[in-house]
């Protein structure tokens, strides 16, 4: 739903889905040099590869996008972004564009 709502609100998105091998995500990010990647948990179980994706993200060392995260897991726990690395939390896709677009002007 985020990449659909960052699309009418006239970013290029590439939207990935789910279970994506972290080595190829990262190989992509190298590659296409986002301004920002979106990373969305449902299941708590799940917050474990989050962190471990934003901290290979982070230490990609020339280039790092900004990373934003949201979905379920993150809005039981508001402050976790924090924790796990990430940049930026949206509650939904409506807050994602607003986070986006704040983004886009750094």
């Amino acid at each position: 739903m985020v990449a659909d709502f960052l699309e009418m609100d006239g970013w290029d998105v590439l939207y990935l889905g789910a279970n994506v091998p972290e080595e190829e995500l990262i190989k992509l990010v190298k590659k296409i040099k986002p301004k920002l990647v979106a990373i969305s948990v449902t299941m708590p179980f799940n917050l474990i590869k989050a962190k471990k994706i934003i901290d290979s993200l982070k230490s990609l060392g020339d280039y790092v996008p900004k990373i934003m995260v949201g979905g379920i897991a993150f809005n039981l726990m508001p402050d976790l972004y924090k924790k796990i690395g990430a940049d930026f939390w949206a509650k939904d896709a409506k807050e994602a564009v607003e986070v986006a677009r704040k983004i886009k002007t750094l």
